[in-house]
């Protein structure tokens, strides 16, 4: 948990939006590698309450996530990443209600190989492995995404189970 630092609670939609215009967007706050008090912050999360982001919570440790790892543009990070983040909350990606876990964005451009473009990587974690609820799971992420890049083409969207 040293690296991780919980900022807030929200049970509302008026309590969401309160702290969620605050919170500068990924490609203004990574680019510039700001630090929060003093440390380094790699990524941002939104998760149930009492879900920890990290596959040892028991609620993360028989399900997966779909997520893709991309150097694309900055704006269409910042969609991606905003256009899930309200999926999320207003549930119009869970098919059950009780399967997604949280969402992250992580900045992968350090170990991004030598390589000088930026490379973020967006996550959708979900509760279990059902293949059937993966599915269903999976075809609402990309058509979120979809709806973000304005029917454009989105990235490939992988698979990672987080247990083993």
């Amino acid at each position: 948990m040293d690296g991780i630092c919980k900022l807030a609670d929200f049970q509302t939609v008026e309590e969401f939006w309160q702290y969620w215009n605050h919170i500068p967007l990924p490609s203004k706050f990574f680019t510039r590698q700001q630090k929060f008090v003093d440390r380094d912050v790699e990524a941002f999360s939104i998760f149930r309450s009492g879900i920890e982001p990290k596959w040892e919570d028991e609620k993360n440790s028989a399900g997966g996530e779909f997520y893709f790892r991309d150097s694309i543009e900055l704006s269409m990070l910042d969609k991606y990443w905003e256009e899930t983040v309200l999926a999320l909350i207003g549930e119009t990606l869970d098919p059950d209600t009780n399967q997604l876990c949280g969402v992250r964005v992580v900045d992968k451009t350090r170990n991004n190989r030598g390589k000088v473009n930026p490379s973020f990587r967006l996550e959708l974690w979900f509760a279990n492995n059902d293949e059937d609820m993966k599915k269903e799971i999976k075809s609402r992420f990309e058509n979120t995404l979809e709806t973000a890049c304005g029917g454009s083409g989105i990235p490939t969207i992988e698979y990672r189970a987080h247990s083993f």
